[in-house]
């Protein structure tokens, strides 16, 4: 999160890549991209929305 004089906070989305996202870009698709440094093995992911979270209980 960027604020007046500089990073106000972090948040880790994709901990499980254990990689350095170094660029995110838009494709014309509208799925995001990033690239990722790992020595020797960047990468780039595609990012796809996943399916909407359900706000009903399990349980009823």
């Amino acid at each position: 999160m960027f604020a007046p004089g500089g990073v106000r906070g972090r948040e880790v989305l994709i901990h499980e890549l254990k990689q350095r996202i170094r660029d995110v870009r838009q494709g014309p698709d509208g799925y995001l991209y990033l690239a990722t440094d790992a020595n020797p093995n960047g990468a780039i992911l595609r990012i796809e929305p996943g399916a909407p979270r359900s706000t009903t209980s399990a349980q009823q």
